[in-house]
């Protein structure tokens, strides 16, 4: 009772916030108009100056005040008739177990991202309910985790529980796009509006993060504490390896106008034992006071000490697939299409190191050596230097043989790819270069040498049978 009557009680003032930003903000325009009739009428004084800034601003504020239906744009693939029923059945199964109405649109998204809301909506009022689930997790979670997961974000919509959520949610970011226009429109009073959305921003805040412990309380009743605990945990760690598989591997190739298989790659990713190792050893955001969700851990620790067994309704959102990985590939392929600001072109992965990555690369190659000092070094050096660079690393750093391979090998694999070599880059291991039939692993040498796993004379030896040892890799960049 206690937890909802503080909910209730910053819903409220959120709404109080809401409506006296319009009072105040008319309030401003008003005073705005009347400033130069004051001056012309009281002090008898005309200054063009102050008129043209008073009613440009006052103007300004008018027009972004008032809030605009902005077109929808659809998050992802939407689920229409029987294309995907599986996923909509399981959505609608679970949407009756909590006693409340399916939403009327479902979007499959590429992100492994959970969520839902409204479209068509005016300042929080009317629209219709959307979810977006992410296909990573459809694809990586288990049946039960994913009915929980599916489960949280009803519970956002839940009559018993957030009556006051939708128009909580749409309200706050109605607010955060007036302020900005305002703030964008007009220099005169930008302060005052930016010290307002600090509070609105702080208040809608705490509104959020009660609203996301409630649906995990929802989630826990529905799916068991246990099981609703595992799935916010397998979540996070979808996320960081999807994070670790877009931001190194399918993004760079979107950028430069190729669309690899989508999820073909994801699931190669997932192979890639060392890289997911690292993305997993990504630290967790650590929470603030302008957080929407509480910390990862105390979400955690609360739905594990709820104890609940889970009701005897709770269903898995089990989905098969296989039957769909075509289709599925193709759909997130037209969704980047349609997100790009340029043509894109489908590549497979095998082609992506010469085609895609290798401007990537150079690129990259670029940015690390701006950070490096006595670079001016042959490859046959570069024992030798790897071990001046970790020596540099400050003690307990953590990752710091990751991060000297990582640029190492980065502005290695450019210089020799401009050197007669060919550079592949697949998801599923360290990229790598060919020339005549030969290999050299360059990222997995150079992290042998940040662990000693390789001497000094057994790099000389691949130098010299492979040809590399005399290229000069400052001279080549500067060439790139």
């Amino acid at each position: 009772m206690k937890h909802k009557l503080g909910f209730a009680l910053r819903a409220l003032l959120v709404i109080f916030l809401f409506v006296f930003f319009y009072a105040f903000t008319l309030f401003v325009v008003v005073a705005l108009m009347a400033l130069p009739v004051y001056m012309v009428l009281e002090l008898g004084r005309i200054n063009f100056y102050v008129i043209g800034i008073c009613y440009i601003g006052a103007f300004s504020i008018l027009v972004a005040m008032f809030p605009r239906k902005e077109k929808f744009i659809p998050p992802g693939i939407l689920i229409r008739g029987d294309r995907y029923r599986e996923i909509s059945a399981a959505v609608a199964a679970i949407a009756e177990d909590l006693g409340q109405q399916a939403p009327r649109e479902i979007y499959l998204l590429p992100e492994p991202d959970a969520w839902i809301g409204k479209r068509d909506t005016m300042s929080g009022f009317g629209g219709k309910t959307i979810l977006g689930i992410g296909v990573p997790l459809i694809l990586m979670l288990p049946g039960p985790e994913l009915g929980a997961v599916i489960a949280h974000e009803l519970g956002h919509f839940s009559r018993k529980d957030t009556s006051l959520g939708p128009t909580i949610y749409t309200l706050h970011n109605s607010l955060s796009n007036i302020i900005e226009q305002l703030t964008r429109n007009t220099k005169l009073i930008d302060g005052i509006f930016i010290l307002f959305a600090k509070l609105f921003r702080l208040v809608t805040s705490a509104v959020s993060r009660r609203q996301e412990t409630v649906a995990d309380e929802i989630a826990c009743r529905y799916a068991g504490s246990r099981r609703a605990a595992d799935a916010l945990r397998s979540v996070v760690g979808v996320q960081k390896r999807f994070a670790a598989y877009w931001n190194k591997y399918y993004s760079p190739a979107l950028a430069r106008g190729y669309v690899p298989p989508f999820l073909e790659g994801f699931c190669r990713f997932l192979q890639n034992g060392r890289e997911c190792g690292l993305a997993e050893r990504m630290p967790e955001p650590k929470g603030s006071r302008y957080s929407s969700h509480p910390e990862l851990g105390k979400r955690i620790a609360r739905m594990e000490a709820k104890g609940e067994a889970g009701s005897g309704a709770a269903r898995e959102a089990s989905v098969p697939l296989e039957k769909m990985t075509t289709a599925l590939e193709d759909d997130c392929a037209a969704v980047f299409k349609h997100r790009s600001v340029q043509n894109i072109i489908p590549l497979k992965w095998e082609e992506a190191g010469e085609k895609a990555y290798r401007f990537i690369f150079e690129k990259r190659a670029k940015h690390f050596t701006g950070g490096l000092t006595r670079l001016d070094i042959t490859c046959r050096e570069l024992h030798a230097y790897v071990w001046t660079l970790m020596e540099e690393c400050p003690v307990g750093a953590e990752l710091c043989d990751e991060d000297v391979t990582e640029i190492l090998g980065t502005v290695v694999a450019a210089v020799l790819s401009r050197s007669g070599w060919d550079l592949h880059v697949v998801p599923e291991r360290f990229p790598r270069l060919t020339r005549e039939g030969r290999k050299l692993e360059i990222f997995d040498l150079v992290h042998s040498m940040t662990h000693k796993h390789i001497t000094e004379e057994e790099w000389f030896r691949i130098c010299d049978q492979e040809g590399i040892g005399s290229i000069n890799i400052k001279r080549t960049l500067e060439r790139l």
